[in-house]
């Protein structure tokens, strides 16, 4: 038996030799090709939980106005009646808070259609005045949702809605 065992290692390089085949090594060569194949799984599960997970990621940009919030309201209300640039999804008048949607026309990138979500504004009354916090969680290169949507309060701001002129008295009507 032991004359066995000790040809066995040379009957085994023999055979490698002349057959260019190893024992075990369609072992080896499947584990690496498993260990590769899980790697890759947890590369792909884990980019998928970043996509998902960077909405949770929003961010609350602040900006002070020098008026109070009752005056600052109907700029904002108007900055989001434009239905090119937004969609309403919530409003209260009372806690002076808006949810928004931004229409785009198009995304450059995969990233900009998968991160897009409903954004919020919300107007605090502050010793000076109203500060206006715009919570969005996605800017690219191709728009940029907190300075677009502050640009266009601001443009509601520097132009004000005219008030109805007064009716004027009828003709025919008593004169003093």
């Amino acid at each position: 038996m032991t004359a066995l065992t000790d040809a066995l290692p040379r009957l085994a390089y023999l055979f490698t030799q002349i057959c260019g085949y190893r024992f075990g090594s369609h072992i080896a060569k499947r584990r690496a090709e498993e260990i590769a194949n899980m790697k890759t799984r947890i590369a792909v599960v884990g980019l998928m939980s970043l996509v998902f997970a960077l909405p949770i990621f929003g961010e609350t940009y602040k900006s002070m106005y020098p008026m109070p919030c009752s005056e600052l309201w109907p700029a904002v209300k108007d900055a989001l009646s434009n239905p090119d640039n937004y969609d309403v999804v919530g409003s209260d008048e009372a806690k002076m808070t808006a949810s928004y949607k931004v229409k785009h026309t198009a995304h450059v990138t995969i990233t900009g259609a998968v991160l897009q979500r409903t954004n919020k504004v919300t107007l605090v009354p502050k010793d000076t005045g109203c500060q206006m916090q715009v919570v969005s969680n996605y800017s690219g290169f191709e728009h940029n949702d907190r300075d677009d949507f502050k640009k266009r309060v601001d443009e509601s701001l520097a132009n004000p809605k005219t008030a109805k002129p007064a009716e004027a008295a009828k003709p025919g009507g008593p004169t003093p």
